[in-house]
Order: C-alpha cells, then structure tokens, then sequence
C-alpha cells in the first residue's frame, strides 16, 4: 500500500498511467483486506458490532433500519440479538436549520452558513458578517499540480449556485442535503447533525468538468488564536496563523492529514476530513481544499467527463477542551474509522453518520 502512496499520487500530481495502476491494485489490496475482517470478525448473534479502537465508544447505528444507540468497549464487541428502536431524542430538519440539544446551524437561500451557534458554551462560532461552508471556485492559473499561484485569493471566486434543498430525518441524524450547479458541474451535500453531538457532518459527491479551477471551503471562525495546529503523520505541528513576515505569507497553503484545529485555551474549533490536505488557515479562516482540476502533468486529465471526488467527508468539531487532553484524537479517530459491524441479514448494519472509513481507509 505505501508504494500507492508515492509523493506524487496523494496530492493529485502524477500521470494518468499512474493513477489507472494505483487504483486497479487498491481495489486489489481492498477486497483482500474486507475478506480477512469478514474472515476474523466474531461470528454469533443477529449483529456483532466490532469496536477497532483503543477508546471505549457509544454511537448512533442503524440496525436493520432500526436506529440503536450502541456502546462498545475499547478493541471489544458486543453482540445485539435483535434490533430495538431506540427513543430518538427532539433534533430540527429543516431545509435553512439544522439543531440538537447543542448546536444550532442557519442556513441562508444561498445554502451558506449564516449561524454556527453552541448552545451548551453559548458561542457564536462564525465571525461577525462572515458565512461557512461557502463553495468557491477559484481561477487557478499556475498551470500545473505542484503550485498554487499565491496571489489566487486576491481575485474575487465564483460559487456554486445552490439549486434546491431538502431536509429529512435519516435514523436518528438531521439531514440537510443541498443540491448546487457550477457552469458543467454539479455538486450534491448533504450535512448531517446527530442527537448529543457537536460535530456537523458534510458529504461532498461532485460530477466535474471543469479545467483550470480550484475548488475550495472555508470557514471563519471565532476563535483567537496566534497558531494553527496540524495532524501530521506521527503526531502534530503548529503554524502561524497570523502574517507577520515573508516565511508567515509563504504558508498560504498548508499540509495537514486529518485535521486542522484553532483553539484558545479555554475553546476550540477542528475541521476533520477523510481525503483532503491542503488548508489555508490564517486570522481564524479554516479553508479547505477540495479539488483542482489542473492540466499538467496528466494532459489526459482534462475534465471532460471525470467525476472527482467520487466522496469526499468533512467534519467541523466544537470543542471545550485543548488537544492536550487526548480528545481531538478521539474526535478524529470516530471521524475516520466506523465502528466495524457485521450481521446475519446482507443489509444488517449501517453507521448513521456519512463518514463510512474503517480499516479501508485509502479508499476514496
């Protein structure tokens, strides 16, 4: 598998032929390692629910279309015989509000975030006169993969025009799924908020044919804070989020892997992703990266009909706490890897939350 992840092919700067071989084999390598957890997972009862992780964890799953709200201890399982509803707790599924018992999300006509409200810190987490989750697409003129032209956010970007909105209730999660178009390209999200829970799910499925543009979201958030720290292979960085020399201003883009988190001591705000890296995060703005559709070095990467990314999950997480406690970790691994279930029914268990990653976490 870390021959697959080659420098060039996580960020999206390897030829075609590359990335026609790494997937062929990861598909490979996935149903291999699906068929040694099928294989190794304990077998007895109606659903076993695997617990991978090295925490105890209770959550919210769907067993055969009954939601349960499930607890297993930490690299244990439990075994459920029969699937009992749960009394699901009041949560709002409206198409311009998402709410629980702690978090409170207002959306505008144009399907941008107006109000990011904690109701337990009693926080407005947005700056005054700013929107989250604002779709933008921006120019991107440097002309191959390995660049990003620096001076691409002082041009005004486009945005996807949102198209329609509906709002259900999926199991025990409040769904808001909006549906937006952009010149040749459509884009569908749906975000998602359980009972109980401070994080705020996003599901991005794009159908792209653009060239030459970068697509991107961001959120302005109301924390003050001079660093911006970053999840890195064996631990985390931190980084200036202030411009105050030449070395600041270089960071205009930034790695992180699977989180990056603005916190002030006694408050925090973390963007969580399962596939995306590269951030802008400076004077409380957590921009994310989603695509860019560049040209070269894979001349035959033109978007004329690719649809990219085929998923793509995101995660913003309120917080009480610092990262020093272990809880951002915590967060993330909830975040990236779904309890592992296995049942006696083909259609036996699905996890309520969108972000599906499990031991098959390349797969994108």
């Amino acid at each position: 598998m870390l021959l697959y992840q080659f420098h060039d092919i996580l960020p999206g700067s390897s030829i075609t032929r590359v990335y026609d071989e790494s997937v062929d084999r990861y598909q490979t390598l996935l149903a291999e390692v699906e068929q040694l957890i099928r294989a190794n997972l304990t077998q007895r009862g109606a659903f076993v629910i695997h617990n991978l992780s090295g925490f105890d964890r209770e959550e919210w799953l769907m067993l055969a279309d009954t939601p349960m709200r499930v607890a297993v201890p930490a690299f244990g399982y439990r075994v459920i015989d029969e699937a009992v509803a749960a009394v699901l707790p009041d949560i709002i599924a409206q198409p311009q509000r998402l709410e629980n018992d702690l978090l409170r999300v207002d959306f505008n006509t144009q399907g941008h975030i107006v109000a990011l409200v904690d109701k337990q810190a009693g926080r407005s987490l947005l700056q005054p006169d700013t929107v989250g989750n604002r779709l933008a697409v921006y120019d991107d003129i440097c002309g191959n993969c390995w660049d990003i032209d620096i001076t691409y956010r002082q041009r005004e970007p486009d945005c996807f025009a949102l198209v329609d909105t509906t709002a259900y209730q999926e199991g025990a999660a409040a769904v808001v799924e909006q549906h937006y178009r952009y010149g040749h390209s459509t884009l569908t999200q749906k975000i998602s908020l359980l009972p109980g829970s401070k994080r705020l799910t996003f599901e991005t499925r794009v159908d792209w044919h653009e060239s030459d543009k970068m697509l991107r979201t961001a959120f302005a958030v109301n924390v003050l804070s001079e660093r911006v720290s970053c999840d890195i292979q064996f631990g985390k960085i931190q980084r200036s989020a202030r411009v105050n020399n030449v070395y600041d201003a270089a960071q205009f883009e930034i790695c992180a892997h699977k989180w990056i988190d603005y916190s002030q001591p006694d408050y925090g705000v973390a963007l969580l992703n399962d596939s995306k890296y590269g951030h802008y995060a400076k004077d409380g703005v957590l921009d994310l990266n989603l695509l860019r559709s560049q040209r070269y070095p894979g001349r035959t990467l033109t978007p004329a009909s690719t649809v990219f990314p085929t998923r793509c999950s995101r995660t913003a997480v309120m917080k009480w706490w610092d990262w020093l406690t272990g809880k951002r970790i915590c967060s993330t691994i909830r975040c990236e890897y779904a309890l592992a279930r296995r049942g006696s029914q083909r259609r036996a268990a699905r996890r309520l939350s969108p972000v599906t990653r499990r031991i098959s976490a390349w797969r994108r």
